[in-house]
């Protein structure tokens, strides 16, 4: 006598479990793994049977601020609508994905380079038209496209997805909104090797721990008190600091920026919390980057932190680039609040660069601005910049704002900054950069005899 079980549901679940793990979460769209089993399959059919496919690798333009200005559910909206717009605009035969973030990969089965451009253009056209956005927002869709072919182009789906991707940082630079063919001879090939190098180097710096912190301090101008430290990110390569600005792009561009994020943060607010045990308490200003400023994740991450380690908040300072705070201004005015709420202070960071600085500053309920760099720098050299900077310092001090000034570079730019009524400075001649706080003060500055 035999027994018979009813495997169906167990079928259907394991069914489940292979679609989701190859598909993109949100539009149901092959993702980057699925799609590159593909592509292999595909190069290896070309190959055998004398045709030839095409490669289009899709970017929108300038996504980031449909997220940043109108929020991140009428960003995922916007990427159904274009992931439909894409499915309507190909053939059944075709393969289309979902790369990550706002990236998507169409695979033509037997194209040549003149349909695969035709495609192209068909798409970005049928993009501008059907994806509408609200009313109140000025942005219109666009995409830039980079074409690679196979296999003449490249037998491997690694080596078209980086000439495609070449490709489409090309259509990028020529203005936005157009297809670009790879070319043998394009230079932006090796600007993505490179980019691919910092990815890996950022991956084995966040799981070797090889990132450090420097603190750079923050000097009353009056005084020569050391008032606060910034904290600045350094990766260590074999005992070589490497800057941020060599890396940062590509963390961005890889979506790790918000690992480095949440590593500063912690390693940050730790800091300020040993600084008490010492029995020498310090001040720490923390950057907040443009990608994550806003976030609750943000806001949860520093409040468990600040528990973890027992530190004080009135001691973190958040900075931020003016640039990033105004692309949301009643998002960036609650997050603000909500930080101050918690007892931390918040700094405007590269303020004057924005063409509306002194209005925003009106709605935004900061404690400090950084006079942007370029403002300072020359400051004994340009009376232009003298009276910038000493129109910023007047309106703060009349809205109980703290000024600090960037760059401070020779003792001339210092006793500028006390006569134009700057509180505090910060640059190279007040203090380096350093892995340890330097509690001896400066000497105070005076005007020359």
């Amino acid at each position: 006598r035999g027994i018979m079980l009813d495997i169906s549901e167990q079928k259907k679940s394991e069914e489940r479990i292979i679609y989701l793990a190859e598909r993109d979460a949100l539009t149901g769209l092959l993702n980057r793994r699925r799609f590159q089993e593909e592509l292999d399959n595909q190069i290896a059919y070309t190959k055998r049977f004398n045709q030839q496919g095409a490669l289009l690798f899709i970017d929108l333009d300038e996504f980031k601020y449909i997220n940043d200005t109108l929020g991140h559910q009428a960003g995922d909206d916007c990427l159904l609508t274009i992931s439909r717009c894409i499915s309507s605009a190909v053939r059944e035969i075709d393969v289309l994905a979902r790369l990550g973030g706002d990236e998507f990969a169409v695979l033509l089965t037997r194209a040549d380079k003149e349909s695969a451009v035709k495609v192209a253009e068909h798409l970005i056209k049928i993009l501008q038209k059907e994806v509408v956005l609200p009313v109140e927002s000025s942005m219109r869709i666009s995409a830039s496209i980079g074409i690679t072919l196979f296999p003449t182009q490249g037998v491997s789906p690694s080596e078209l997805l980086a000439k495609a991707d070449a490709a489409m940082y090309t259509a990028k630079r020529n203005g936005r909104n157009q297809v670009h063919v790879y070319q043998e001879n394009d230079t932006e090939l090796v600007n993505m090797q490179n980019r691919v190098h910092w990815e890996d180097r950022i991956h084995k710096a966040l799981e070797e721990d090889l990132f450090v912190l420097h603190y750079q301090p923050v000097i009353e101008i009056n005084s020569g008190r050391i008032v606060h430290y910034e904290a600045l990110l350094r990766m260590n390569d074999d005992g070589e600091l490497i800057f941020p600005s060599a890396f940062l792009d590509t963390a961005e561009r890889f979506n790790l920026i918000h690992e480095i994020d949440k590593w500063v943060l912690r390693k940050a607010i730790e800091a300020q919390a040993n600084s008490i045990k010492t029995g020498q308490p310090v001040s720490i200003a923390i950057n907040l980057s443009g990608r994550h400023f806003g976030h609750h994740e943000v806001m949860h991450l520093v409040q468990s932190a600040i528990k973890e380690y027992n530190a004080d908040p009135a001691s973190i300072i958040f900075e931020v680039t003016e640039t990033a705070a105004v692309e949301n201004i009643n998002q960036a005015r609650n997050f603000i609040e909500s930080l101050r709420g918690l007892g931390c202070r918040f700094a405007l960071d590269d303020f004057g660069i924005g063409y509306s600085s002194f209005h925003y500053l009106k709605n935004l309920p900061v404690d400090m601005i950084k006079i942007d760099g370029g403002f300072v720098r020359n400051l004994h050299l340009n009376e232009f910049d003298r009276i910038i900077v000493k129109a910023m310092s007047d309106l703060a001090n009349g809205m109980n704002i703290t000024t600090v000034a960037e760059f401070v570079e020779n003792e001339e730019i210092c006793v500028l900054l006390g006569k134009l009524g700057v509180d505090y400075g910060q640059g190279y001649h007040l203090g380096m950069p350093d892995p340890q706080f330097a509690h001896q003060t400066k000497q105070v500055i005076s005007e020359p005899a």
